[in-house]
């Protein structure tokens, strides 16, 4: 898994080639995924935090926090509404 990211580096990342997953958070929520031992170390895909306040949620049109993004080439794959579990999320990422 990557550092956490910008909303601003987000719109970058998501433009490149190969397949990104992007976690958005509250800013406070879900803080032990930010620690080097959690199972997003285990995807192989590159993986990026971004946490958001309420209002950025609301801006993003986002109705449900957490929020998983999969993006390649700019264009979404599929969203997920609440943090999967890893092995769901890896499920989703071999069907692409």
């Amino acid at each position: 898994m990557d550092k956490g990211i910008t909303l601003t580096q987000y719109f970058t990342i998501k433009e490149k080639t190969n397949t990104h997953v992007f976690i958005f958070l509250l800013d406070t929520e879900y803080p032990y995924l930010n620690n080097d031992n959690t199972w997003l170390h285990s995807l192989q895909t590159p993986t990026y935090l971004i946490r958001m306040s309420e209002e950025d949620f609301h801006t993003m049109d986002f109705a449900v926090h957490p929020k998983v993004i999969c993006t390649k080439k700019g264009k979404e794959l599929f969203e997920i509404n609440g943090l999967p579990s890893l092995k769901y999320l890896q499920y989703k990422l071999a069907k692409i």
